[in-house]
This record gives C-alpha cells, sequence and structure tokens, in this order.
C-alpha cells in the first residue's frame, strides 16, 4: 500500500498506524459495498418482475 494513500486513510478515518487495521477496514468497505450491490440488483429485479405492460 502506498505511503500517500495510507495517510489520506489515516487522516480521513482516524485510525493510526497499523496495517492490519486499515487493511480490514478496507476489506470490509469493499465487502459491505458488494453486498449492497448485489442487494439493490435483487431489489430492481424483483420490482420490475411484477411490472408489465399489456
Amino acid at each position: 500500500m502506498s505511503f500517500r494513500f495510507k495517510n489520506i486513510v489515516i487522516n480521513y478515518f482516524g485510525f493510526k498506524e497499523n496495517d492490519a487495521l486499515i487493511n480490514f477496514a478496507l476489506l470490509f468497505i469493499i465487502s459491505a459495498v458488494f453486498v449492497s450491490i448485489g442487494d439493490t440488483i435483487h431489489v430492481i429485479k424483483n420490482a420490475t418482475s411484477t411490472i408489465k405492460v399489456t
């Protein structure tokens, strides 16, 4: 991980110089975004399947 990016993460999220904590936080953020996008796609798929133009 680049030094500049680590400084941005430390300053923005308030983490201290702990690589394990920063890596876990980034993994958690990526996982949360992936799950929320999947849920949104699932809701849109279900909502549009009930709307039919005849």
